[in-house]
């Protein structure tokens, strides 16, 4: 009886062991292409079953991280700059069922009172108010355009700071060292202007 659950107990490590190893052998790619950043970045590798960056750029922390494929998602890289933001906004480019929703007023979202902007994204808010001063501003939304232009389907802001996804990514076009910064400079320039708000 022993014998059977060590067994077991023994199958299920080696399964995880082999699980870890070919896991390990798949992100070698990622993981050099984050490698070539970290000395531009003062950055390490955190790695467990996928590698992430952390680095530091003009003063402010931040990760560039993977999420793997699952059943019905594509994969993502993930950008995650550590500068709190004391409202929370989320942006998504707005589909044909959400447009749907907002038509039949199914979903509560903030608007901005600019008809393209109000358009092309959904934006949620816990502060309606903050959410849409923030927007107004012009440079606000030519950054957040240009992050979605990049392929970014996802924008979100906390108290641990500002998120960005991109689905289907591509590791030749989406992390050289110049999109890399393109990016960072680009979430700076939300994460200063959220801050100056309070």
């Amino acid at each position: 009886m022993f014998k059977g659950y060590l067994t077991i107990i023994i199958l299920i490590l080696l399964t995880f062991i082999v699980a870890f190893v070919i896991q390990r052998f798949v992100n070698i790619r990622k993981y050099k292409v984050l490698e070539s950043l970290i000395p531009i970045f003062n950055g390490r590798i955190s790695y467990f079953f996928m590698p992430k960056l952390i680095g530091s750029y003009q003063g402010s922390r931040f990760t560039i991280s993977f999420t793997p494929a699952g059943k019905s998602s594509p994969p993502y890289v993930n950008f995650y700059l550590l500068s709190p933001v004391s409202f929370k906004i989320t942006l998504t480019k707005e589909d044909v069922i959400e447009r749907f929703m907002k038509k039949l007023r199914l979903v509560r979202e903030v608007e901005i009172n600019i008809p393209e902007f109000d358009k092309r994204y959904m934006i949620w808010a816990n502060d309606k108010t903050r959410a849409q001063y923030l927007l107004s501003i012009d440079e606000i939304r030519d950054s957040i355009n240009t992050i979605f232009e990049l392929g970014f389907d996802s924008l979100s802001t906390s108290k641990k700071g500002i998120k960005i996804i991109k689905p289907d990514y591509n590791l030749d076009i989406d992390l050289p060292k110049e999109r890399v910064i393109k990016i960072l400079d680009i979430l700076l320039i939300i994460a200063n202007r959220a801050r100056q708000m309070g």
